[in-house]
């Protein structure tokens, strides 16, 4: 079996050899066993992923401890286990995505935003919801360019 913390802590190695600028990377690793629902999930320094829970119509955060890619020698990458359930949903972004700004405003997107459009699309089925959410990001930027990129992956389970 593979170990999310393990592979983090391996390419943290070979790319902090590598890199000679200040660059860094952020990552959220899942491993996700079909059949049975496991999900493996470790992170460095990136934004919690988060899982919709079709029974309970919640939100359940997925937080661990793990430092930039490439940035230190020594990078320690902590691994949980949860489950996705039948239904369930896992979101994870960028921080580009909470990051982005309403001009007119003065506001960013934010993750409370994120987390109640995920909650109020959560029963839609992947790609429905995922063009909600879209939709919205673009409707709360007036479809600005924005400074930094941002991405959107959800992962459902049936």
């Amino acid at each position: 079996m593979y170990s999310t913390s393990k592979i983090l802590t391996k390419v943290n190695q070979e790319l902090e050899e590598s890199i000679t600028t200040h660059h860094y990377l952020t990552a959220f690793y899942i491993i996700l066993n079909i059949p049975t629902g496991k999900l493996t999930y470790s992170k460095a320094s990136h934004p919690n992923a988060i899982i919709y829970r079709k029974e309970t119509n919640t939100l359940e955060c997925l937080k661990t401890k793990g430092m930039f890619i490439g940035m230190f020698k020594e990078g320690n990458y902590e691994e949980k286990p949860t489950i996705l359930n039948s239904g369930d949903k896992i979101v994870l972004i960028t921080d580009g995505f909470t990051d982005a700004e309403n001009p007119e405003r003065n506001k960013r997107y934010g993750i409370k935003r994120l987390e109640d459009i995920i909650k109020k699309t959560g029963k839609e089925p992947v790609n429905k919801m995922t063009k909600t959410i879209v939709d919205n990001l673009y409707n709360f930027t007036h479809k600005i360019k924005q400074e930094d990129d941002f991405l959107l992956l959800i992962i459902g389970r049936d």
